[in-house]
Protein backbone atom coordinates (compact mmCIF):
# COMPACT_ATOMS: atom_id res chain seq x y z
CA UNK A 1 0.00 0.00 0.00
CA UNK A 2 1.25 3.49 -0.89
CA UNK A 3 0.60 6.34 1.46
CA UNK A 4 -1.10 8.07 -1.46
CA UNK A 5 -3.60 5.27 -2.10
CA UNK A 6 -4.65 1.85 -0.91
CA UNK A 7 -3.95 -1.16 -3.11
CA UNK A 8 -7.63 -1.31 -4.02
CA UNK A 9 -7.70 2.36 -4.97
CA UNK A 10 -4.59 1.99 -7.12
CA UNK A 11 -6.24 -0.89 -8.95
CA UNK A 12 -9.31 1.23 -9.59
CA UNK A 13 -7.15 4.15 -10.75
CA UNK A 14 -5.43 1.87 -13.26
CA UNK A 15 -8.84 0.81 -14.56
CA UNK A 16 -9.77 4.48 -14.92
CA UNK A 17 -6.53 5.82 -16.39
CA UNK A 18 -4.70 3.09 -18.29
CA UNK A 19 -5.65 1.76 -21.72
CA UNK A 20 -6.03 -1.63 -23.35
CA UNK A 21 -5.27 -4.88 -21.55
CA UNK A 22 -3.72 -3.32 -18.41
CA UNK A 23 -6.88 -1.28 -17.80
CA UNK A 24 -9.20 -4.21 -18.49
CA UNK A 25 -7.20 -6.54 -16.24
CA UNK A 26 -7.23 -3.96 -13.42
CA UNK A 27 -10.97 -3.46 -13.81
CA UNK A 28 -11.62 -7.21 -13.81
CA UNK A 29 -9.63 -7.73 -10.64
CA UNK A 30 -11.24 -4.76 -8.89
CA UNK A 31 -14.82 -5.66 -9.82
CA UNK A 32 -14.25 -9.31 -8.86
CA UNK A 33 -13.21 -8.13 -5.41
CA UNK A 34 -16.09 -5.66 -5.07
CA UNK A 35 -18.92 -7.45 -6.83
CA UNK A 36 -20.91 -7.52 -3.59
CA UNK A 37 -20.92 -3.70 -3.62
CA UNK A 38 -22.20 -3.35 -7.18
CA UNK A 39 -25.88 -3.42 -6.29
CA UNK A 40 -27.68 -0.13 -5.68
CA UNK A 41 -25.10 1.93 -7.52
CA UNK A 42 -22.08 0.99 -5.41
CA UNK A 43 -23.48 3.10 -2.56
CA UNK A 44 -21.78 0.98 0.09
CA UNK A 45 -18.39 1.82 -1.44
CA UNK A 46 -16.27 4.44 0.28
CA UNK A 47 -16.74 7.82 -1.40
CA UNK A 48 -13.16 8.33 -2.63
CA UNK A 49 -13.36 5.15 -4.70
CA UNK A 50 -16.97 5.65 -5.81
CA UNK A 51 -16.08 9.02 -7.32
CA UNK A 52 -13.65 7.28 -9.66
CA UNK A 53 -16.37 5.07 -11.16
CA UNK A 54 -17.61 7.57 -13.80
CA UNK A 55 -14.05 7.74 -15.15
CA UNK A 56 -13.85 3.93 -15.24
CA UNK A 57 -17.16 3.88 -17.11
CA UNK A 58 -15.93 6.40 -19.68
CA UNK A 59 -12.65 4.55 -20.11
CA UNK A 60 -13.93 0.96 -20.34
CA UNK A 61 -17.67 0.94 -20.96
CA UNK A 62 -17.31 -1.18 -24.12
CA UNK A 63 -15.26 -3.80 -22.26
CA UNK A 64 -17.34 -4.29 -19.12
CA UNK A 65 -19.73 -7.01 -18.08
CA UNK A 66 -23.26 -5.79 -19.06
CA UNK A 67 -24.51 -5.85 -15.47
CA UNK A 68 -21.52 -3.87 -14.22
CA UNK A 69 -21.83 -1.49 -17.16
CA UNK A 70 -25.47 -0.85 -16.28
CA UNK A 71 -24.61 -0.03 -12.67
CA UNK A 72 -21.76 2.24 -13.73
CA UNK A 73 -23.96 4.02 -16.25
CA UNK A 74 -26.35 4.86 -13.43
CA UNK A 75 -23.49 6.19 -11.28
CA UNK A 76 -22.20 8.22 -14.22
CA UNK A 77 -25.63 9.78 -14.77
CA UNK A 78 -26.05 10.48 -11.04
CA UNK A 79 -22.83 12.47 -10.88
CA UNK A 80 -23.68 14.24 -14.15
CA UNK A 81 -26.96 15.43 -12.63
CA UNK A 82 -25.29 16.52 -9.38
CA UNK A 83 -22.61 18.43 -11.28
CA UNK A 84 -25.23 20.21 -13.36
CA UNK A 85 -26.80 21.55 -10.16
CA UNK A 86 -23.42 22.62 -8.81
CA UNK A 87 -22.51 24.40 -12.05
CA UNK A 88 -25.80 26.32 -11.90
CA UNK A 89 -25.08 27.35 -8.30
CA UNK A 90 -21.57 28.34 -9.32
CA UNK A 91 -22.86 30.44 -12.21
CA UNK A 92 -25.15 32.41 -9.89
CA UNK A 93 -22.38 32.90 -7.32
CA UNK A 94 -19.92 34.14 -9.94
CA UNK A 95 -22.50 36.54 -11.38
CA UNK A 96 -23.09 38.03 -7.92
CA UNK A 97 -19.37 38.45 -7.29
CA UNK A 98 -18.77 40.03 -10.68
CA UNK A 99 -21.68 42.44 -10.18
CA UNK A 100 -19.93 43.51 -6.97
CA UNK A 101 -16.75 44.17 -8.94
CA UNK A 102 -14.83 41.21 -7.49
CA UNK A 103 -12.55 39.18 -9.77
CA UNK A 104 -12.87 35.40 -9.52
CA UNK A 105 -10.94 32.26 -10.32
CA UNK A 106 -12.54 28.82 -10.27
CA UNK A 107 -10.41 26.09 -8.70
CA UNK A 108 -10.41 22.29 -8.60
CA UNK A 109 -13.39 20.28 -9.85
CA UNK A 110 -15.34 22.78 -11.94
CA UNK A 111 -12.27 24.07 -13.75
CA UNK A 112 -10.92 20.56 -14.26
CA UNK A 113 -14.25 19.34 -15.64
CA UNK A 114 -14.34 22.04 -18.31
CA UNK A 115 -10.68 22.37 -19.24
CA UNK A 116 -9.28 18.87 -18.80
CA UNK A 117 -11.92 16.15 -18.39
CA UNK A 118 -14.23 17.91 -20.87
CA UNK A 119 -17.08 15.92 -19.42
CA UNK A 120 -19.66 16.94 -16.83
CA UNK A 121 -19.72 13.54 -15.12
CA UNK A 122 -16.16 12.16 -15.07
CA UNK A 123 -15.03 14.55 -12.35
CA UNK A 124 -17.57 14.40 -9.48
CA UNK A 125 -17.72 17.39 -7.14
CA UNK A 126 -19.21 17.97 -3.70
CA UNK A 127 -18.92 21.76 -3.79
CA UNK A 128 -17.47 24.60 -5.85
CA UNK A 129 -14.12 26.23 -5.10
CA UNK A 130 -13.85 29.93 -5.92
CA UNK A 131 -10.82 32.14 -5.38
CA UNK A 132 -11.19 35.89 -4.84
CA UNK A 133 -8.36 38.42 -4.39
CA UNK A 134 -7.07 38.12 -0.85
CA UNK A 135 -8.12 41.66 0.15
CA UNK A 136 -11.77 40.72 -0.46
CA UNK A 137 -11.67 37.57 1.68
CA UNK A 138 -12.51 38.98 5.15
CA UNK A 139 -15.39 41.19 3.99
CA UNK A 140 -16.90 38.42 1.86
CA UNK A 141 -16.76 35.88 4.68
CA UNK A 142 -18.53 38.29 7.03
CA UNK A 143 -21.10 39.13 4.35
CA UNK A 144 -21.88 35.47 3.68
CA UNK A 145 -22.27 34.79 7.39
CA UNK A 146 -24.75 37.67 7.68
CA UNK A 147 -26.67 36.20 4.73
CA UNK A 148 -27.16 32.87 6.46
CA UNK A 149 -24.21 30.83 5.22
CA UNK A 150 -22.84 28.44 7.82
CA UNK A 151 -19.04 27.91 8.08
CA UNK A 152 -17.21 24.74 8.95
CA UNK A 153 -16.04 24.31 12.53
CA UNK A 154 -14.23 27.54 13.47
CA UNK A 155 -14.14 29.64 16.67
CA UNK A 156 -16.93 32.28 16.68
CA UNK A 157 -14.58 35.26 16.59
CA UNK A 158 -12.37 33.88 13.81
CA UNK A 159 -13.99 35.73 10.85
CA UNK A 160 -13.42 39.08 12.61
CA UNK A 161 -9.76 38.42 13.31
CA UNK A 162 -7.32 39.60 10.65
CA UNK A 163 -4.81 36.84 11.36
CA UNK A 164 -7.37 34.14 10.61
CA UNK A 165 -6.98 35.01 6.92
CA UNK A 166 -3.30 34.17 7.09
CA UNK A 167 -3.80 31.02 9.14
CA UNK A 168 -6.43 29.71 6.71
CA UNK A 169 -6.50 29.82 2.92
CA UNK A 170 -10.22 29.06 2.47
CA UNK A 171 -13.48 28.43 4.28
CA UNK A 172 -16.24 25.92 3.55
CA UNK A 173 -19.66 27.56 3.64
CA UNK A 174 -23.13 26.00 3.36
CA UNK A 175 -26.48 27.70 2.70
CA UNK A 176 -29.85 25.91 2.79
CA UNK A 177 -30.95 27.57 -0.46
CA UNK A 178 -27.68 28.23 -2.28
CA UNK A 179 -25.69 25.04 -1.65
CA UNK A 180 -22.01 24.73 -0.74
CA UNK A 181 -19.00 26.83 -1.59
CA UNK A 182 -15.34 26.60 -0.65
CA UNK A 183 -14.39 30.28 -0.64
CA UNK A 184 -10.66 30.80 -1.18
CA UNK A 185 -8.65 33.96 -0.60
CA UNK A 186 -5.47 31.96 -1.24
CA UNK A 187 -4.96 29.00 -3.56
CA UNK A 188 -2.75 26.96 -1.25
CA UNK A 189 -2.93 26.10 2.41
CA UNK A 190 0.88 26.06 2.34
CA UNK A 191 1.24 29.65 1.04
CA UNK A 192 -0.88 32.29 2.77
CA UNK A 193 1.42 35.27 3.12
CA UNK A 194 0.41 38.57 1.56
CA UNK A 195 0.84 38.38 -2.22
CA UNK A 196 1.21 34.60 -2.27
CA UNK A 197 -1.18 34.26 -5.22
CA UNK A 198 0.30 36.90 -7.51
CA UNK A 199 1.86 34.32 -9.82
CA UNK A 200 -1.39 32.36 -9.99
CA UNK A 201 -3.44 35.41 -10.96
CA UNK A 202 -0.87 36.61 -13.49
CA UNK A 203 -0.67 33.17 -15.10
CA UNK A 204 -4.39 32.44 -15.07
CA UNK A 205 -6.34 31.54 -18.20
CA UNK A 206 -9.94 32.20 -19.33
CA UNK A 207 -12.70 29.86 -18.22
CA UNK A 208 -16.38 30.02 -19.11
CA UNK A 209 -18.88 28.62 -16.61
CA UNK A 210 -22.21 28.46 -18.42
CA UNK A 211 -22.87 32.14 -19.26
CA UNK A 212 -20.15 33.61 -17.03
CA UNK A 213 -16.55 34.38 -17.95
CA UNK A 214 -14.08 33.80 -15.14
CA UNK A 215 -10.48 32.59 -14.75
CA UNK A 216 -8.74 29.30 -13.96
CA UNK A 217 -5.22 28.18 -13.15
CA UNK A 218 -3.08 27.42 -16.16
CA UNK A 219 -2.25 23.71 -16.62
CA UNK A 220 1.12 23.94 -14.85
CA UNK A 221 -0.29 25.70 -11.81
CA UNK A 222 -3.30 23.39 -11.89
CA UNK A 223 -0.98 20.38 -11.68
CA UNK A 224 0.96 21.90 -8.80
CA UNK A 225 -2.31 22.60 -6.97
CA UNK A 226 -3.67 19.06 -7.24
CA UNK A 227 -0.30 17.56 -6.26
CA UNK A 228 -0.28 19.60 -3.06
CA UNK A 229 -3.93 18.85 -2.40
CA UNK A 230 -3.11 15.14 -2.30
CA UNK A 231 0.11 15.38 -0.31
CA UNK A 232 -1.01 15.75 3.31
CA UNK A 233 -1.89 12.56 5.17
CA UNK A 234 -5.54 11.57 5.26
CA UNK A 235 -6.90 8.36 6.83
CA UNK A 236 -8.77 7.85 3.55
CA UNK A 237 -6.36 9.02 0.84
CA UNK A 238 -7.98 11.68 -1.42
CA UNK A 239 -7.10 9.68 -4.53
CA UNK A 240 -9.05 11.97 -6.84
CA UNK A 241 -5.89 14.09 -7.11
CA UNK A 242 -4.08 11.26 -8.89
CA UNK A 243 -6.71 11.08 -11.62
CA UNK A 244 -6.71 14.88 -11.84
CA UNK A 245 -2.94 15.05 -12.21
CA UNK A 246 -2.76 12.35 -14.88
CA UNK A 247 -5.61 13.99 -16.79
CA UNK A 248 -3.96 17.43 -16.68
CA UNK A 249 -0.69 16.06 -18.01
CA UNK A 250 -2.43 14.13 -20.80
CA UNK A 251 -4.68 16.96 -21.97
CA UNK A 252 -2.31 19.93 -21.87
CA UNK A 253 1.26 21.12 -22.11
CA UNK A 254 2.98 21.51 -18.75
CA UNK A 255 5.70 24.14 -18.48
CA UNK A 256 8.19 22.39 -16.22
CA UNK A 257 10.35 25.49 -15.87
CA UNK A 258 7.33 27.36 -14.54
CA UNK A 259 6.66 24.47 -12.16
CA UNK A 260 10.17 24.90 -10.76
CA UNK A 261 9.78 28.67 -10.49
CA UNK A 262 6.36 28.68 -8.80
CA UNK A 263 7.15 25.79 -6.45
CA UNK A 264 10.39 27.54 -5.49
CA UNK A 265 8.76 30.93 -4.99
CA UNK A 266 6.10 29.46 -2.70
CA UNK A 267 8.39 27.04 -0.89
CA UNK A 268 6.48 23.89 -1.87
CA UNK A 269 9.12 22.06 -3.90
CA UNK A 270 9.43 19.22 -1.36
CA UNK A 271 5.84 17.90 -1.54
CA UNK A 272 5.64 18.69 -5.24
CA UNK A 273 8.67 16.51 -6.00
CA UNK A 274 7.32 13.56 -4.01
CA UNK A 275 3.93 13.71 -5.70
CA UNK A 276 5.38 13.94 -9.20
CA UNK A 277 7.79 11.09 -8.49
CA UNK A 278 4.84 8.91 -7.45
CA UNK A 279 2.93 9.81 -10.62
CA UNK A 280 5.89 8.75 -12.73
CA UNK A 281 6.30 5.48 -10.86
CA UNK A 282 2.64 4.44 -10.98
CA UNK A 283 1.35 5.93 -14.23
CA UNK A 284 4.44 6.69 -16.35
CA UNK A 285 3.24 10.22 -17.08
CA UNK A 286 6.62 11.41 -18.30
CA UNK A 287 7.54 14.08 -15.77
CA UNK A 288 11.18 14.89 -16.64
CA UNK A 289 13.58 13.34 -14.17
CA UNK A 290 15.61 16.53 -14.10
CA UNK A 291 12.53 18.47 -13.00
CA UNK A 292 12.04 16.19 -10.01
CA UNK A 293 15.76 16.32 -9.22
CA UNK A 294 15.75 20.12 -9.35
CA UNK A 295 12.68 20.29 -7.13
CA UNK A 296 14.38 18.03 -4.59
CA UNK A 297 17.51 20.17 -4.64
CA UNK A 298 15.76 23.47 -3.97
CA UNK A 299 16.88 25.01 -0.67
CA UNK A 300 14.82 24.30 2.45
CA UNK A 301 15.66 24.39 6.13
CA UNK A 302 15.91 21.20 8.16
CA UNK A 303 12.84 22.29 10.16
CA UNK A 304 10.86 22.81 6.96
CA UNK A 305 11.83 19.37 5.67
CA UNK A 306 10.69 17.84 8.97
CA UNK A 307 7.47 19.87 8.72
CA UNK A 308 6.60 18.36 5.35
CA UNK A 309 7.62 14.87 6.50
CA UNK A 310 5.23 15.13 9.43
CA UNK A 311 2.48 16.54 7.21
CA UNK A 312 2.59 13.25 5.31
CA UNK A 313 2.97 11.09 8.45
CA UNK A 314 0.02 9.98 10.62
CA UNK A 315 2.25 9.29 13.63
CA UNK A 316 1.86 10.97 17.01
CA UNK A 317 3.70 14.25 17.58
CA UNK A 318 6.03 14.95 20.47
CA UNK A 319 5.33 18.32 22.10
CA UNK A 320 8.46 19.89 20.64
CA UNK A 321 7.54 18.61 17.16
CA UNK A 322 4.13 20.25 17.49
CA UNK A 323 5.77 23.53 18.48
CA UNK A 324 8.26 23.28 15.63
CA UNK A 325 5.45 22.65 13.14
CA UNK A 326 3.54 25.68 14.46
CA UNK A 327 6.70 27.79 14.16
CA UNK A 328 7.31 26.68 10.56
CA UNK A 329 3.66 27.08 9.57
CA UNK A 330 3.54 30.52 11.16
CA UNK A 331 6.72 31.50 9.36
CA UNK A 332 5.29 30.33 6.04
CA UNK A 333 2.13 32.37 6.62
CA UNK A 334 4.20 35.47 7.40
CA UNK A 335 7.11 35.26 4.99
CA UNK A 336 6.44 38.87 3.95
CA UNK A 337 6.90 40.11 7.53
CA UNK A 338 10.05 40.78 9.60
CA UNK A 339 11.08 38.32 12.29
CA UNK A 340 9.77 40.41 15.19
CA UNK A 341 6.33 40.48 13.58
CA UNK A 342 6.38 36.71 13.09
CA UNK A 343 7.14 36.28 16.77
CA UNK A 344 4.31 38.63 17.72
CA UNK A 345 1.67 36.62 15.84
CA UNK A 346 2.90 33.21 16.96
CA UNK A 347 0.44 32.97 19.91
CA UNK A 348 -2.45 33.72 17.57
CA UNK A 349 -1.28 31.05 15.12
CA UNK A 350 -1.02 28.55 17.98
CA UNK A 351 -4.52 29.53 19.12
CA UNK A 352 -6.02 28.64 15.72
CA UNK A 353 -3.87 25.51 15.43
CA UNK A 354 -5.16 24.28 18.81
CA UNK A 355 -8.72 25.38 17.92
CA UNK A 356 -9.00 27.59 20.99
CA UNK A 357 -11.86 30.07 21.21
CA UNK A 358 -9.61 32.95 22.33
CA UNK A 359 -6.09 33.86 23.36
CA UNK A 360 -7.39 34.05 26.92
CA UNK A 361 -7.96 30.29 26.91
CA UNK A 362 -4.36 29.63 25.89
CA UNK A 363 -2.91 29.64 29.43
CA UNK A 364 -5.36 27.11 30.95
CA UNK A 365 -5.04 24.97 27.82
CA UNK A 366 -1.24 24.99 28.18
CA UNK A 367 -1.53 24.09 31.88
CA UNK A 368 -3.76 21.09 31.08
CA UNK A 369 -1.41 20.02 28.28
CA UNK A 370 1.67 20.15 30.55
CA UNK A 371 -0.15 18.39 33.38
CA UNK A 372 -1.08 15.51 31.08
CA UNK A 373 2.43 15.43 29.68
CA UNK A 374 4.38 15.32 32.91
CA UNK A 375 2.09 13.67 35.48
Amino acid sequence: MSRFATDSQLLLLRAALLTGTPAIDAATRWFDAHRHEAANGFRSLESAARRLLPLVYRNLKDNLDPNIRSELRAVHHEYWAENQKLFRQLEILLQDLHHAGIATMVLKGAALSVLHYRDMASRPMSDCDVLVPENFGPALVRQYLREGWTPDCIPPDAPDNAYFYRYRHALDLVHPAHGKIDLHWHVLLEATEHGADRLFWEGSIPLRVKAVDTRALNPTDQLLHVCLHGYAFNPMPPVRWLADAVTIIRTSTVDWQRMLAVAGALGVAIPCAEALEFLNAEFAVGVPRETIAQLKSQPASAAERRFFQRMADPGARRWWETLEDVWVASGRANRDRPLWSRLAVLPRHLQWQQELSSLGSFIPHTFVFLKRRFT
